[in-house]
């Protein structure tokens, strides 16, 4: 009985990989239209934030601050009677009545709030196990040059170490860190992983179909950053939908690519996350009993 659960434990792990996915897809996406409906349902029952302080302290009357896309803020937030928007760190999810910086929304301003950062940071640990299960797969099916072997798992460990500090250290508290976390320290890493375990597999047996779309997966990446780098530097101060959410998007793309790498090679290309016990076994016999060892016994 006990043997048959682990013999499922990669369905199980596979599918849990795709489930968190979707379900982070769909908060990290949503969150322009889950933010604003959420806070102000929640300020509409319970003002108090953990019995110390309000939810949301910002008067919709400070002086100097208004909607980046020309929106009227006290219009908006009175239509929902609200005289408090969310601050820095504030909300349950980080203030979506209407983009205060230039560029549009940006995720991170979502992701400052604590309920929301930890909800996103739990499903995505997820998908970055996948990671380490299919780098597990890549070492023992392609065997490959243990200097690219190490690249692959040390890209792993420094991207998980970049998401952690752009999820601790939030954007509008610590901006430069922020940024630097994201743009230098995490996509690249990240580029880099996929861009090894394209070259690993190229060599091997994989064929290049499969590492293509290895390689793939770095061009979406910054695709998304390609888009968060044109929204901001639009002239535009209408609500135009590509000022308002082309940076938010461009960032919440390229997040979903690096989440949804994992449950795609598991569902798409077909590879249980993580392997099988048994998987294990043969790919370790075959690795350690080569033919020519075995020529050498005989």
């Amino acid at each position: 009985m006990i043997g048959e659960r682990f013999r499922e434990m990669p369905v199980l792990s596979s599918r849990l990989l795709l489930v968190a996915w979707v379900v982070s897809c769909v908060i990290m996406y949503g969150a322009p239209v889950f933010s604003d409906s959420i806070n102000s349902a929640f300020m509409r029952h319970n003002r108090s934030y953990g019995n110390l302080t309000p939810l949301c302290t910002v008067s919709i009357y400070t002086p100097g601050l208004k909607c980046r896309n020309g929106d009227d803020l006290i219009e908006l937030a009175l239509a929902e009677n609200r005289t408090m928007i969310c601050g820095c760190q504030q909300g349950l999810i980080g203030e979506g009545i209407c983009n205060f910086i230039p560029g549009g929304f940006s995720f991170s301003c979502f992701l400052s709030s604590a309920p929301y950062n930890g909800l996103v940071y739990a499903l995505n640990s997820i998908s970055f196990m996948g990671w380490f299960w299919h780098q597990e797969y890549i070492d023992l099916t392609y065997k490959p040059n243990p200097w690219l072997s190490q690249i692959c798992y040390w890209s792993i460990v420094i991207s998980w170490v970049g998401y952690g500090v752009l999820g601790c250290l939030s954007g509008c508290l610590f901006g430069p860190v922020h940024t630097f976390s994201t743009m230098q320290v995490l996509v690249p890493a990240v580029s880099v992983h996929w861009t090894a375990v394209g070259v690993i597999i190229a060599k091997g047996k994989g064929g290049r179909k499969n590492a293509l779309v290895m390689f793939s997966f770095v061009l979406m990446i910054w695709a998304g950053n390609l888009l968060r780098m044109i929204s901001e530097k639009l002239p535009c101060s209408d609500s135009h939908f590509l000022c308002t959410y082309g940076f938010f998007l461009g960032e919440v793309f390229s997040f979903s690519v690096v989440l949804g790498a994992p449950p795609f090679i598991s569902y798409i290309l077909g590879i249980p996350l993580p392997i099988s016990l048994e998987t294990k076994e043969k790919l370790l016999r075959e690795r350690l009993w080569r033919p020519q060892d075995i020529q050498s016994l005989s």
